[in-house]
């Protein structure tokens, strides 16, 4: 079995860097209003912190969703063809963050863009293959965007650093 994945580096990443982190919303962990976990919020997902989704918060909150959408079109053309965004979120994760293994269901491709990430001392996205317990990353850096299929299931391993790991997902409708 095949399985697509797709790995871009954003064209001129050191000038979109700094002003997609400052849209990032910055979140005050002891305010619930502000941390949006509805969507992973069981009992059974261990260190899901970090999570907000674009859609479910406040509309003043989401204008790094267009920069983000902007950024990556071109290249989202490029690898799948005709194509619609669908869901877009952000992490923004500290020392003991992480997420436990997921899909993102049927929609087609799911994406990861590592916007604040330090190869030297963060993790990857581990893809597990499937029917197997076997796990699997490639190097990334920032201002990288992976494409891989939605219902791929994949993790993303616990921030040990001191160092915050800020990525944004953005899920991605197939016309095909």
């Amino acid at each position: 079995m095949e399985i697509k994945l797709y790995k871009h580096k954003i064209p001129n990443w050191e000038d979109h860097r700094d002003t997609l982190i400052g849209m990032i919303p910055k979140v005050d962990r002891h305010k619930d209003d502000d941390h949006e976990t509805d969507f992973f919020n069981t009992n059974n997902m261990k260190h899901e912190q970090g999570w907000h989704h674009t859609d479910y918060l406040r509309e003043n909150q989401i204008e790094y969703r267009e920069y983000a959408h902007n950024l990556i079109k071109p290249l989202v053309k490029e690898s799948l063809g005709n194509f619609d965004f669908a869901k877009t979120w952000y992490s923004r994760q500290i020392k003991g963050d992480g997420h436990p293994e997921h899909n993102h269901g049927a929609i087609g491709f799911a994406s990861v863009m590592y916007v604040k990430f330090n190869p030297e001392v963060h993790k990857s996205t581990e893809f597990r293959f499937p029917r197997t317990d076997y796990y699997n990353s490639f190097p990334t850096e920032e201002g990288d965007i992976v494409l891989f299929p939605s219902m791929l299931m994949h993790r993303a391993p616990i921030n040990e650093s001191d160092e915050e790991r800020i990525i944004v997902a953005i899920n991605i409708a197939v016309d095909n």
